[in-house]
């Protein structure tokens, strides 16, 4: 068994510390000098969200790939009008509708949904998203 001339040198004769002090020296700079931040493409302003003061909830309506499902029930694709001018004729009729509609919908049935509501006069129409 060898015994170590110089207390803290190990059997190759230099030791880590140095190295690990170079390592945490260039951590530190490399923290001081970064900028951390999310790269942006485009310098774009984004419309801010507004939420109306609604006492009640909007009826909500979603449409999947396959059909309508509102009001609790399954409506196919043509009733939809109907299904909502007798919401509209039940008591106080809404002025805003809420819709949630799957990733995989056609975008031409939103669209002709969304022109019936106009018909109708509905004045808001929400769409429901879920964050990344």
């Amino acid at each position: 068994m060898r015994i170590a001339d110089e207390p803290g040198r190990g059997r190759f004769g230099d030791t880590l510390l140095p190295m690990i002090n170079v390592v945490f020296l260039l951590l530190i700079f490399l923290m001081l000098m970064g900028e951390i931040r999310d790269p942006q493409v485009l310098d774009a302003d984004p419309a801010e969200a507004a939420l109306a003061d609604r006492t009640e909830p909007a009826p909500l309506v979603v449409i999947d790939k396959t059909n309508v499902i509102g009001f609790g029930h399954t409506i196919g694709a043509e009733p939809v009008r109907e299904a909502l001018q007798r919401l509209l004729l039940g008591g106080e009729p809404p002025t805003a509708v809420t819709l949630r509609v799957d990733r995989s919908a056609d975008f031409a049935r939103v669209l002709q949904f969304a022109e019936s509501l106009r018909e109708l006069e509905i004045e808001a129409v929400s769409i429901q998203v879920r964050a990344k």
